[in-house]
């Protein structure tokens, strides 16, 4: 569809590391030597911030959600997307006004203000909201929250979006600071609602075996009465968000990853077009498993197709590269692995010209020239194709595309796929536009073998015809033109020996003064 280049555009890492104490005061890892399963090693919050999670008052340093702090973002246009449908001002105050649907039978689900944005209290200040370097437990420690505010599941996850996708409100859905702290507070003192929520009950019986051998957790497990099951006297509100955001850390990796699942709805959505059969939705789901473990189930087709139905007029191929860039950020999995899976259950027309894009960039020594001859016109189209979708990564995103059909070069697609399969990509194996051309299929696979086995040793296969030709169009060695003796106009030019002996020494000579002067 458009993922040409994506590979080479959007990229995100991270780096965790498990949480550490030493005698001054520092969380370590409260399972070692205790003999518990370790639910409270939290790989995506970096050390730095699991300590300022736990001291009331600090603001939490954190590294986000890739290796790079994000810059700040400009306020989107009226009318198109610039980051993403959760950056759209217009887009949510209409999403406010009106229903929102979640199931396959139209339901209405109500959204609240926004109070995180607003109540600048760690780990949500302002200034972290400004800068988007919340990391993974300050999302979760937002889902949290939501599903204490919202009873409803259906809701939750709208909520969510609204919190913490967002970057750019309408005053009309926005609490103030003051409202936003009240509202804080008023759901954070309801503790009927918080020990009954599952994830609750979880994270503190955790979070209490820890604390048995941790003075850190203990102090904060302390803000709350565990034999009541209510906040102690005198807590703040300041420390009770922290012990909510400490719970956080607790919930087994799983629940913690599942808030993801907003971003990746997006991601489906937008790179399907919405269109999405309930078969090609399992099959998805299936190959997602491995890398999204306890994400990709949570996906329905209903709200694949809601948000593109919602969102879709926004976005064209000028800026949804933006778009995804921005949300792919947020995703823990390598971005190919995940382009694949899209790209399959798509059955994109755009796959199979960026098969034969990706294997001319990554094998530019394999002999493409006995290709071109085999399939001349195939050759002509992929060239075409290429050149129309040029650097643009969305190009997918326009509505005819006659040129770009992966009929027009299916053999060719397919060498390109079974080059980067046998070369160790097996992420192409069950890609099922690869159609095997049993013309050539002997060949092919000769041309695919030696190439692998040359790979070790120096190329011989490589044809320098086409580079060298135009070098040695003007040579004094062209045939016919130079000999060793003399005659006509080359009366006074040097014999061809002497020149390459002149060229020699003159290329010791300057080496030789080079080394002397150092270089």
């Amino acid at each position: 569809m458009f993922w040409g280049k994506m590979i080479s555009l959007f990229t995100g890492t991270r780096d965790g590391a498990t949480m550490n104490t030493t005698e001054s005061g520092t969380l370590t890892d409260p399972t070692e030597g205790t003999g518990l399963s370790a639910p409270f090693r939290a790989k995506e919050v970096s050390q730095a911030a699991t300590q300022a999670a736990i001291e009331a008052g600090r603001e939490m340093p954190s590294s986000g959600f890739s290796d790079q702090k994000q810059l700040p973002l400009m306020p989107p246009r009226e009318q198109v997307f610039k980051f993403g449908p959760a950056d759209n001002a217009t887009v949510f105050r209409a999403l406010f006004a009106g229903a929102v649907y979640d199931s396959e039978s139209p339901q209405d689900v109500s959204l609240l203000p926004s109070i995180l944005h607003q109540v600048n209290i760690a780990p949500f200040t302002m200034g972290r909201i400004n800068d988007s370097v919340l990391d993974i437990n300050d999302f979760v420690t937002a889902s949290c929250i939501c599903s204490l505010r919202l009873r409803q599941p259906e809701g939750r996850q709208q909520q969510f979006l609204q919190e913490m996708l967002t970057l750019y409100l309408p005053k009309d859905p926005t609490a103030s600071e003051q409202e936003a702290r009240a509202e804080l507070q008023r759901i954070l003192d309801d503790t009927n609602n918080l020990r009954d929520q599952v994830w609750f009950t979880d994270a503190y019986r955790s979070a209490a075996q820890a604390a048995e051998s941790n003075q850190a957790v203990r102090d904060i497990i302390g803000y709350w009465e565990g034999s009541k099951k209510e906040w102690n006297t005198n807590v703040t509100l300041q420390q009770k968000l922290q012990f909510v955001s400490t719970m956080a850390l607790f919930i087994p990796e799983q629940g913690r990853q599942r808030v993801l699942n907003s971003v990746l709805l997006c991601i489906i959505s937008f790179a399907l077009w919405g269109e999405i059969s309930q078969v090609k939705l399992s099959r998805l789901q299936q190959n997602l498993a491995p890398i999204m473990k306890g994400i990709s189930e949570q996906l329905t087709r209903a709200d694949i197709i809601l948000t593109w139905r919602n969102f879709a007029h926004l976005v064209d191929d000028s800026n949804v590269a933006e778009v995804f860039r921005r949300w792919l950020l947020f995703i823990p999995v390598p971005t190919r692995r995940l382009r694949v899976c899209l790209a399959q259950a798509a059955d994109s027309e755009l796959m199979s010209l960026d098969v034969i894009a990706m294997a001319l960039h990554k094998h530019p020594t394999f002999p493409w020239y006995k290709v071109m001859r085999m399939y001349p016109q195939e050759w002509k189209n992929a060239v075409m194709a290429l050149k129309l979708v040029g650097s643009n990564p969305i190009y997918g995103f326009r509505s005819y595309l006659p040129q770009l059909r992966s009929t027009r070069y299916k053999s060719f697609s397919y060498i390109c796929g079974k080059l980067l399969i046998e070369c160790g990509d097996k992420s192409w194996s069950d890609y099922c536009r690869f159609q095997e051309d049993k013309r050539y299929k002997d060949i092919i696979d000769t041309l695919i073998r030696e190439y692998i086995s040359a790979q070790e040793g120096p190329d011989l296969d490589e044809d320098p015809s086409g580079d060298l030709l135009p070098l040695v169009k003007n040579s004094p060695a062209k045939p016919g033109t130079v000999t060793h003796g003399r005659s006509g106009c080359d009366q006074n030019r040097p014999p061809v020996g002497s020149m390459t002996l002149n060229l020699l020494f003159l290329v010791c000579v300057l080496l030789i003064s080079a080394s002397r002067e150092g270089f």
